[in-house]
């Protein structure tokens, strides 16, 4: 089955449309027998070449067997099947095209569709043929694709390289599809690859790009040939191993595997997280001359101006979407980009830490520079037009100024790492635009000034992008220095005024607080649920979900704290529907809940 839209075969084309792309080696699986001029299986588990359980802990026996690898109706299909062969507990099938396709750079592609299921590791990758530089990962791993079937939402890009385990290093990105899994159609995973740029892209998304920058001064082994893998693992390190929800067997199914010469192809471009009501571009890079475009949008979005262009703006509705554009250019008659678009959660104000009209829920501990409190406001606009401010002065003398409060009121730090919570200030302050504010979450009894990075929980920034002049800023989750502080381990907040310089400017902060999640985000149509029930909540097994009206449950996505999807169904659902969460972790969870008309909601629920 090839990529077929209007029962037009689809071809790649070139950026500058004066040539098409050069695609210089493809199977697109027409036939019924794996083709072994271009592939062949690696079999067993790995312990006959000194790599048992293939160096991750898995459970599989991959075989050539029809029962696990079957190519049929226009795909290849990997197949895992619990079975007992050997000693393992699992059949599935992994190939590559070592010695029979080996690339040095260009566009490295496959259409596929992905498995669902805990402990389910399908992966479309690459090898060094020859390990110039030593031993994995010395001479590198180019993963395009990897998947982990509890989060059908997500896929992961990543390479490998360093010095021998277990001093190996790495560096990847993840990208998540907000509406709809993996599991559910098929997409296209992509590389581009020069000598020394990788980028990574989903559908024609560019979500990720890594560059011999990224390596922190390690070798950067992507310089030699490589070669294509596929393979369907089950269990292991990463994913887990299967429990008594995953279903067998489980199919990986692959359209084709392609690979061109030419870089630089059509890609989309554009904000994929977004505020109902907002307007936005999205673009389309490298389109070729003399191209055809047609925009497609949602029902609830309204296109602006650009159809036919590669410029679209449009206005957002209440829910979230997808934005394709169908491409017809000299080389081909049809190529469809798509990119899915999300809702912001809602955050309304739920605590005021600081805003010197009250009585303040911090407390200073200590401060490098000058902190005045009650200080008439500098200048007051639309933004701040209070009487009294804080005033901060920051040594000039001192690299990393530190302003330190106590805190009680962050119950579990995860909910900032997450989003569901966040930091609000507003500021006026003398240094340039561009400046940096930091705010770290630490644990008093640990955090010593002299034992960074104990002690410390998390740490969020804001950039500033006005001078003299009072501006509103969110600030946003940078990273975790230590891994030392529990989430509910938090008890002291700093604030880090141009952390990393000998800077003496003044800082006039107001209405510092902590925004949480609404318990409805995003719902402006008139035809929402109307009286949702989530009940019982804290939840023991089930979760039932009850609305009064005609609309019709899409998609219910459960997310732990830190942000990542844990589960995600397609019930399809009216009126009623009950969720089966019997072996969830205990812990607090975010539900969000997409609907038919648009709609959609969030709260959090808490699993005993």
């Amino acid at each position: 089955m090839k990529y077929i839209l209007g029962c037009i075969f689809l071809l790649q084309f070139y950026s500058l449309g004066a040539q098409c792309p050069k695609l210089i080696w493809s199977d697109e699986f027409d036939g019924t027998e794996l083709n072994k001029d271009k592939w062949s299986f690696q079999l067993g588990d790995g312990c006959d070449i000194n790599l048992c359980q293939w160096g991750n802990n898995e459970l599989q026996w991959y075989t050539s067997s029809k029962e696990n690898l079957e190519v049929s109706d226009g795909t290849l299909k990997l197949i895992a099947r619990k079975q007992n062969v050997q000693n393992r507990s699992y059949t599935s099938a992994r190939i590559r095209s070592l010695q029979k396709g080996d690339f040095k750079f260009g566009r490295i592609e496959a259409r596929m569709r992905l498995p669902v299921g805990q402990g389910i590791w399908p992966a479309f990758w690459m090898l060094p043929t020859d390990n110039v530089y030593g031993d994995w990962p010395q001479s590198g791993e180019l993963d395009i694709m990897e998947y982990l079937g509890h989060e059908p939402n997500t896929v992961h890009g990543t390479l490998h390289y360093g010095n021998s385990w277990p001093n190996n290093a790495s560096t990847t990105k993840d990208f998540t599809n907000t509406l709809t899994g993996f599991d559910q159609d098929f997409h296209v995973f992509a590389i581009e690859w020069s000598i020394n740029t990788i980028k990574w892209f989903v559908d024609g998304y560019l979500y990720s790009t890594k560059s011999t920058n990224d390596l922190n001064g390690l070798r950067w082994p992507f310089d030699q040939k490589f070669h294509i893998l596929l393979n369907l693992a089950v269990g292991g390190n990463w994913p887990g191993n299967p429990n008594s929800s995953t279903a067998f067997p489980q199919i990986f199914e692959i359209d084709y595997v392609r690979v061109y010469e030419d870089l630089d192809q059509p890609s989309i471009a554009g904000v994929t997280s977004i505020k109902a009501g907002d307007r936005q571009t999205y673009q389309i890079l490298n389109l070729p001359t003399n191209a055809k475009v047609d925009w497609i949008v949602p029902p609830l979005v309204k296109i602006l101006s650009g159809q036919g262009t590669d410029h679209l703006q449009v206005e957002w509705g209440s829910g979230p979407g997808r934005i394709m554009v169908n491409l017809t250019t000299d080389c081909i008659q049809s190529k469809l980009l798509q990119l899915e678009i999300s809702i912001k959660p809602e955050l309304s104000r739920s605590i005021i830490l600081e805003n010197f009209d009250q009585s303040p829920r911090i407390k200073k501990i200590s401060s490098t520079g000058m902190l005045s409190r009650d200080i008439p406001n500098p200048g007051t606009n639309s933004i701040n037009a209070s009487n009294l401010c804080g005033k901060y002065v920051r040594s000039a003398t001192q690299q990393y100024d530190v302003l330190a409060y106590d805190i009680e009121d962050i119950k579990s730090a995860a909910d900032f790492i997450s989003s569901t919570s966040k930091f609000y200030l507003d500021l006026y302050t003398d240094a340039p635009i561009g400046t940096q504010v930091l705010l770290q979450l630490e644990n008093k009894n640990q955090a010593l000034p002299a034992n960074y990075p104990i002690g410390r929980h998390s740490r969020y920034m804001v950039t500033t992008t006005k001078q003299n002049e009072w501006e509103r800023l969110a600030f946003h989750f940078l990273d975790k220095p230590g891994n030392t502080v529990s989430d509910f381990g938090v008890n002291q907040l700093i604030l880090l005024f141009a952390s990393n310089s000998f800077t003496g400017h003044t800082y006039y902060f107001d209405n510092f607080d902590i925004y949480t999640l609404s318990n409805t985000v995003g719902i402006q149509s008139i035809d929402i649920p109307k009286a949702l029930k989530i009940f019982p909540n804290p939840i023991v097994d089930q979760l039932s979900l009850n609305w009064d009206g005609n609309e019709t449950l899409l998609s219910a996505q459960l997310y732990d704290t830190t942000g990542k999807q844990i589960r995600n169904v397609f019930p399809r659902a009216k009126r009623l529907y009950t969720w089966t969460l019997a072996d969830l972790s205990k812990g607090s969870y975010i539900i969000k809940l997409i609907f038919d008309d648009g709609s959609h909601f969030s709260s959090k629920i808490i699993k005993d």
